[in-house]
């Protein structure tokens, strides 16, 4: 850069002004250069400001982008998960409806005929492609619902030990065939029938209460 202070120009602003003048006016027109070096500084300082702000802007706009889809997709993951759980307790409910109509025929028919062991059958697969389900998609739901599914898992294993218990004494039937002995069995029956009507039945009505809350459905 070419200096505007000349020989010429110096002998000529101390002829006019002085030694003084002159020092005064190199001071004056150096802070002017340092200004304009400062405001040249403030405007690349603002210019790179600017476009590292753009920078993260972006970035920041990609970042929302992105965790809005996986929250997106993992919403949409957790409703399939809460139909698909909801579709397999009604599954199981309807086998148990029909096992409770079985068992109160009059008569009482046997759980080791063809249709009580059918009933049965269809009961308990339902039951485990229930847990199974549960089991590997317990991340989606609630600490209730994981109790509320421990309390039908327990009540249904009482179910099946007052089954095995009555298809046992179904087994001896003919070898006691006596009033009191009907009378027993026919207690054994209500054992089961209270499991079926009153404890799991509790279950998953309260359940179903619970859906109803996660689904904002009253």
């Amino acid at each position: 850069m070419t200096s505007i202070f000349t020989p010429e120009v110096l002998k000529y602003l101390v002829s006019v002004t002085g030694l003084t003048g002159l020092a005064g006016l190199i001071i004056y027109f150096a802070k002017k250069f340092i200004d304009k070096l400062l405001d040249v500084g403030v405007d690349h300082f603002k210019k790179d400001l600017q476009k590292e702000l753009e920078n993260y802007k972006h970035e920041l706009e990609n970042k929302n982008f992105e965790f809005q889809t996986k929250f997106s997709s993992l919403h949409l993951e957790r409703l399939e998960a809460i139909k698909n759980l909801y579709l397999r307790l009604q599954n199981f409910k309807s086998n148990l409806s029909h096992v409770l109509i079985h068992l109160n025929m009059i008569p009482a028919p046997e759980l080791k005929d063809e249709v009580g062991f059918k009933l049965s059958e269809d009961l308990f697969n339902s039951y485990s492609e229930l847990i199974e389900f549960f089991s590997t998609h317990k991340i989606f739901f609630s600490k209730e619902i994981d109790e509320k599914i421990g309390a039908l898992d327990k009540f249904f294993v009482e179910h099946n030990l007052q089954s095995i218990n009555v298809q046992t004494w179904e087994s001896n039937r003919a070898l006691r065939n006596s009033k009191e002995f009907d009378e027993f069995l026919e207690d054994e029956y209500q054992k089961l029938i209270g499991l079926h009507k009153i404890e799991i039945n509790k279950v998953l009505l309260e359940l179903e209460d619970k859906f109803r809350e996660m689904l904002g459905v009253n």
